[in-house]
């Protein structure tokens, strides 16, 4: 995500100088200051905000790529005329907001969540969310070397803009790995990029992790999948744990009003809402020619609105678009009535409140409204064009099995994984009901629906135990393993080098080189095999039962973003197990959050 939180001379005086971290998080009430709250200005004309955000990209589009409305565009053809003015300094929005400069605000969900505590003061001025805009997919975690998954953020220092995007997005992250604010060191910087940014405090060594936009991703790791290597700019090392393109329902992007204006105009509101819509509509159509005129109109505009120095050029500008996904009216309608959805409406209304309080940043519970109206009538029906749409499947199955395949047999499955959990099993168990295994499969459904852009891979584990037994007595009966050493710590040699027991990937090759099938008595390429095929045996009836379970519980899934996958004895946790408690921790399923790359993905309009 290419977001710019720039500060203005009034909030200068209370923001942090330079990048210099502190322990606690300011009370957002604090930072706005005494503000008194005034009517809404009624002229004929509202200023709307905009921040830097390829979401914005609809609204410059229904504005006619103007900043005051221009004749037969889409808000003008619903009665708007805006101003559109910049809205990334949020503090300053949310005292014009109070003041009644303008009835809108622009901003994430959880922004909304934070400035709650300040709107909710007064009744008439508590927000309303009119629409959602887009769910980020641009918004990353860069780490050091040693923190491979979520669970390894403990203890650690993150660097995160005050009051910014990722705030959120943070909690989500340390929720996946059943960590609290308290077990991470927070260290708060001005702004979310640029030198008093996170990049430049981890950079600089001052952080184990910073919460980065895609820019600052790309300068320290370059890219979603390769580690920095110290060459063109890069930090050695440095490597994205987490991104949005994973955690897909992390950041919502979204506008407001007022309550009082939005009581007052409720079908003017309704309409606005509509209109967004339409422009979404139409960038998506525009989007699949990016070397039409339209299209380059718009990316000129955008890099002349947001000045060069901060949106250099029409590919950066196409990579802001690229940044986010579009939820078009399918998405609202899912984000705002349907059942059970846990990251609908309030489900981040909650968690967005939740996490303001214990944050520090609120000292109480504010209020969030949720505009209510039809979403199946006018003006949306017969307005739009993309209504009643029905999810499809986010997974190509083939390719999706394709590469996790080829990553388990390179080893390269664990850089992959962002965060996973285990399931044990019995020898010889084949049932995995839901009554044994409700935590870990309602744990499973939950991670699933966050991160949407990330594969839930359910993986089965077999014991080496066996199989290794089964190569030394035939290499020695066959003579083709040298046994050196004393009993408890022998140690074993094949064609001259030392074949080390613990390294199971190395067993299984040795084994399917051929060496060890002269021995008819303890066949160790059978025995392989079936660890094989009971581990794809298990993970498939795990998965099955998990789907099963959802099923029953009326919980709506992707079934493409499950797949089984037997990882045979390939990753032991006791490489080496001594006693039947060692064979245990090796016999067991795991639920791994894996990132898979953009291949694996079908394309869609919208993202809901």
């Amino acid at each position: 995500m290419r977001r710019s939180m720039m500060f203005t001379a009034a909030f200068a005086a209370f923001a942090i100088a330079g990048s210099e971290a502190y322990a606690q998080g300011r009370r957002f009430a604090d930072v706005v200051g005494p503000v008194t709250v005034g009517p809404v200005r009624e002229s004929g004309s509202y200023e709307l905000p905009f921040i830097l955000w390829g979401g914005e990209a609809a609204t410059f589009h229904a504005n006619g790529l103007s900043l005051t409305t221009k004749p037969g565009t889409i808000f003008a053809g619903q009665g708007f005329n805006f101003r559109l003015v910049p809205g990334d300094d949020f503090v300053g929005q949310v005292r014009r907001n109070l003041k009644g400069e303008t009835p809108f605000l622009r901003g994430t969900f959880r922004m909304i969540g934070m400035a709650a505590e300040v709107l909710s003061q007064d009744p008439r001025t508590q927000p309303v969310v009119l629409g959602q805009m887009t769910w980020s997919r641009g918004d990353h975690v860069e780490c050091v070397a040693g923190v491979r998954t979520v669970r390894d953020l403990r203890g650690k220092r993150i660097a995160l803009q005050e009051f910014g995007p990722h705030v959120g997005m943070l909690d989500d992250v340390l929720k996946t790995g059943g960590l609290q604010w308290s077990d991470v060191k927070v260290v708060w910087v001005r702004d979310i990029t640029g030198p008093n940014g996170p990049a430049a405090t981890f950079k600089a060594g001052k952080a184990d992790c910073a919460f980065v936009v895609t820019p600052d991703m790309l300068s320290l790791s370059g890219g979603l999948t390769t580690p920095g290597t110290g060459a063109e700019g890069t930090m050695k090392g440095a490597h994205v744990l987490v991104s949005t393109a994973e955690l897909t329902r992390s950041i919502a992007d979204v506008y407001a009003v007022r309550k009082d204006w939005y009581d007052a105009h409720r079908d003017v509101a309704m309409k606005f809402a509509a209109a967004y819509l339409k422009g979404a509509e139409e960038i998506v159509e525009l989007g699949r020619n990016k070397r039409a005129p339209a299209y380059r109109n718009l990316l000129t505009f955008m890099v002349k609105t947001y000045t060069p120095s901060v949106l250099p050029n029409e590919a950066e500008a196409d990579g802001l678009i690229m940044d986010c996904a579009f939820v078009g009216h399918p998405g609202n309608v899912a984000f705002f009535t349907e059942k059970g959805n846990d990251n609908g409406f309030a489900a981040f209304t909650k968690s967005s409140l939740d996490m303001a309080v214990k944050t520090g940043i609120a000292r109480t519970r504010g209020t969030i409204h949720a505009a209510a109206w039809n979403w199946a009538g006018p003006p949306f029906a017969g307005y739009l064009q993309h209504m009643g749409e029905v999810r499809g499947q986010r997974f190509k199955a083939e390719a999706t099995i394709s590469e996790l395949e080829a990553l388990a047999a390179g080893g390269g499955i664990t850089d992959r994984i962002i965060y996973g959990f285990s399931v044990p099993f019995e020898l010889d168990q084949a049932d995995f009901s839901a009554a044994q295994y409700r935590a870990q499969f309602d744990e499973a459904l939950t991670v699933s629906r966050k991160y949407g852009g990330a594969v839930i891979a359910v993986r089965g584990h077999a014991d080496p135990g066996g199989t290794i037994i089964a190569l030394v007595r035939s290499g020695i009966e066959c003579k083709v393993l040298e046994q050196r050493g004393s009993p408890g710590a022998w140690k074993y040699f094949l064609n001259g080098g030392e074949l080390v027991l613990a390294n199971a990937r190395g067993v299984a090759a040795a084994i399917e080189s051929g060496r060890f099938d002269c021995s008819t008595r303890y066949r160790p390429r059978e025995i392989l095999q079936r660890a094989r095929t009971l581990s794809e045996a298990r993970a498939r009836a795990v998965r099955d039962a998990l789907v099963a379970y959802a099923k029953s519980k009326g919980i709506t899934i992707d079934v493409s973003q499950f797949q089984s996958q037997g990882a045979g004895i390939a990753e032991p946790l006791v490489p080496t197990p001594r006693s039947p408690e060692d064979q245990v921790k090796n016999m067991r399923v795991e639920f791994a959050i894996v990132r898979v790359s953009a291949e694996a993905v079908s394309p869609a309009d919208f993202d809901y």
